[in-house]
C-alpha cells in the first residue's frame, strides 16, 4: 500500500510545525464545540491547527478531506470556522451553508454561523441561529451558551 505525499504531509506536518503543547490546548473551549470534539476522528490534524490558531494550516488539512468527501458536515463546519477566523467571511458563509443544507441542526455550524452574523453586524440572523440551538440542544448546551455570550458581548 502506497501513501500519497499529500496524505503523508497532512498527517506529519502538524508535528513539524506545532509547538509541544498540553493536550487540552489543542481543543480550547472557544474554538470547538461539543459536537466537533466528539465526532470525526479523521479531523484531528485540522483540530490541532485550529487549537494552535493556525487557521491557514487547518484549511490546508481540511481541503483533501473535503475533496474526498464533500458531504462531511464536520469538515465543512470546521472549514467555515477556519475561513472565518482567517478573515474570509464569504468563504465561511459558503461552507456553513453547505453544512446546514446537509444537517440543519448541526450544533457547531449553527454556533459558528451565528458568530459570523455577529461579526458582520447581522444580529437578527445571529439570534435565529441561537433559536435553532435552543430548540436543538437547549439553553444549557455549550454551543448555545457560547453563541449567547458572543451575541451579548456585541450588544
Amino acid at each position: 500500500m502506497r501513501i500519497s505525499q499529500r496524505v503523508l504531509a497532512a498527517v506529519t506536518l502538524p508535528f513539524l510545525v506545532l509547538p509541544a503543547t498540553p493536550a487540552f490546548a489543542i481543543d480550547p473551549v472557544g474554538y470547538l464545540g461539543t459536537a466537533a470534539r466528539d465526532s470525526s476522528p479523521h479531523l484531528t490534524v485540522a483540530r490541532a491547527f485550529i487549537g494552535g490558531e493556525n487557521f491557514a494550516g487547518a484549511i490546508a488539512a481540511l481541503e483533501p478531506i473535503l475533496a474526498d468527501n464533500p458531504s462531511d458536515v464536520d469538515a465543512l463546519s470546521l472549514m467555515g470556522f477556519s475561513q472565518r477566523k482567517n478573515g474570509d467571511h464569504d468563504a465561511a458563509l459558503g461552507y456553513y451553508t453547505q453544512a446546514l443544507a446537509l444537517d440543519p441542526e448541526h450544533l457547531g455550524t449553527n454556533e459558528y454561523l451565528g458568530e459570523l452574523y455577529v461579526e458582520t453586524g447581522q444580529l437578527a440572523l445571529a439570534e435565529e441561529r441561537l433559536g435553532v440551538l435552543e430548540t436543538t440542544c437547549g439553553a444549557e448546551c455549550n454551543e448555545y451558551k457560547e453563541l449567547a455570550a458572543f451575541i451579548a458581548a456585541a450588544q
